[in-house]
């Protein structure tokens, strides 16, 4: 850049000149020592130095608000974000947790923002990208949901958060954009009639104390699946109750090999040979050709299918904590729950004796010895005792709850009702037992809640009826003092 007479440049006013070789402009923010070297930012323009020293001065303005951009080349949004996961948040959080960030981190986070610098300037992240990003993951082949949109922006946010803290970027532009509002649909518990029917109904089913259990005690399935004999106390039925210690989930398996790529090769997903042998063929099963625009495709270091490792670890069905402490409380049980496992009870030793040798329980593998009042390994995740889970199949092993939803299914439609979740068997405890009169607090408790607000606001619907119990009890009160002598009527 040719000096003009009289541009001698002051201190601190830094330099801007073109590089040939690059054919680039460069302009210069000189930070001072470092470290006993000087600290200089370059900024480039291919354009014009008046780019190039709106970049500097971009840079300059954010430091002088405390925030002073890293040397080197930012990474990307996508590489951040695999950092996050793998090395900020994993261990800080429950392994479920951890393994659904990874699932939508994975499939709707890095493939998106693979090519976008972790940069606030127009090449980067910003909140007119954050909503295409929105509108991109609701015209997908499979749109999601706003609830799950709204699970990813979350997750997003979270990432960037973590870089603003680190000094990666000045501010958190997630955290100015609304994701899409999901329409909250009200429970629909079944009534009372349509329970008695359910109760009816499980009397000559194998599962049935496992229905009667979830409607006496409001438990989540994974807690009811997980319910554990030495936290049962039925020897007086009038004062029966469970303990809610553990639940049982599925975990993904991870690969126990020493090349997971490797391992997995014949699963990869990649696109077809040109041309594809398998459309050509005349027979079998018609083939679809897999493209390169196809959004499934396996990324070239790809480690997943860790299901079909032969040395897979860490999956499977196993107990896991209950995700907050209120979680984890002791529920009584009455007269109908405590009968039902009595007979639970009952069942499966009969099983057990029959089976014989078949019989195969479902106790821990490993090393590990049980300390003092220990039930479950921290291992495994898998019971000391073989015999120890209270609802199992024939054979001693766990119910997965696929095949537990489908008996709930068969459950209703012999008892002539239309679908429920499982889940709305548990909100017709909570709401049964606000109908009934019986305090906020103690249902929070019973049902595991964090606050009384949180049940409040899940059971919104219940109000109504409660508003008119407590009009009939002002009326009664009305009607006592109205025909109290020396009052007026």
């Amino acid at each position: 850049m040719k000096k003009q007479s009289g541009s001698r440049r002051q201190h601190g006013e830094h330099s801007v000149y073109y590089r040939e070789d690059r054919g680039q402009w460069v302009a210069i923010a000189d930070l001072g020592w470092k470290n006993g070297h000087r600290d200089r930012r370059e900024f480039t323009s291919t354009i014009g130095a008046r780019q190039a020293l709106q970049k500097r001065d971009e840079f300059l303005d954010r430091r002088r608000d405390g925030f002073t951009l890293p040397k080197g080349r930012p990474p990307t949004v996508a590489e951040y974000a695999h950092h996050w996961l793998h090395n900020v948040v994993r261990g800080t959080v429950r392994e479920r947790t951890w393994q659904g960030y990874r699932g939508k981190t994975e499939l709707h986070i890095i493939p998106y923002w693979s090519g976008i610098p972790l940069t606030c300037d127009e090449d980067g992240i910003s909140e007119d990208k954050i909503g295409e990003w929105h509108r991109h993951l609701q015209q997908l082949e499979r749109p999601l949901s706003a609830s799950t949109i709204g699970q990813c922006h979350r997750i997003l946010s979270m990432i960037l958060k973590t870089a603003v803290i680190r000094g990666r970027l000045p501010r958190n532009p997630a955290s100015n954009v609304t994701p899409p509002t999901p329409v909250r649909e009200e429970p629909m518990p079944p009534d009372e009639d349509e329970v008695n029917q359910i109760l009816l109904a499980c009397e000559d089913r194998r599962t049935g104390p496992r229905w009667i259990a979830g409607l006496a005690t409001g438990a989540r399935q994974g807690e009811v699946l997980g319910l554990l004999w030495p936290h049962v106390d039925i020897e007086d039925l009038d004062n029966a109750s469970v303990a809610i210690e553990w639940e049982l989930a599925r975990l993904p398996w991870q690969h126990g090999c020493a090349d997971p790529h490797a391992c997995g090769m014949k699963h990869h997903r990649v696109p077809c040979a040109r041309p594809c042998l398998k459309a050509a063929r005349a027979s079998g099963r018609r083939h679809a050709c897999v493209t390169a625009a196809d959004p499934k495709l396996c990324p070239p270091d790809c480690t997943a299918h860790a299901r079909t490792c032969p040395e897979r670890t860490g999956g499977g069905l196993v107990l896991l904590r209950p995700k907050s402490a209120k979680s984890r409380r002791t529920v009584p049980v009455g007269r109908a729950g405590a009968l039902a496992l009595r007979r639970q009870r009952q069942q499966q030793l009969e099983e057990h004796v029959a089976l014989g040798p078949d019989w195969r329980g479902w106790q821990h593998h490993c090393d590990r010895r049980p300390r003092k009042r220990e039930v479950v390994c921290p291992d495994c995740r898998m019971p000391f005792r073989a015999d120890a889970l209270v609802f199992t199949q024939p054979d001693g092993r766990p119910v997965d709850p696929r095949v537990d939803w489908e008996d709930w299914g068969e459950l209703l439609q012999e008892a002539g009702l239309d679908y429920y979740r499982i889940h709305d068997g548990r909100h017709g405890v909570a709401t049964g037992l606000l109908e009934d009169g019986v305090d906020i607090r103690v249902v929070q408790e019973m049902m595991g809640h964090a606050t009384p607000d949180f049940t409040r606001r899940a059971y919104q619907h219940v109000r109504p009826a409660l508003q008119r119990a407590a009009a009939d009890a002002i009326d009664r009160r009305l009607t006592r003092g109205a025909g109290r002598p020396g009052r007026p009527r």
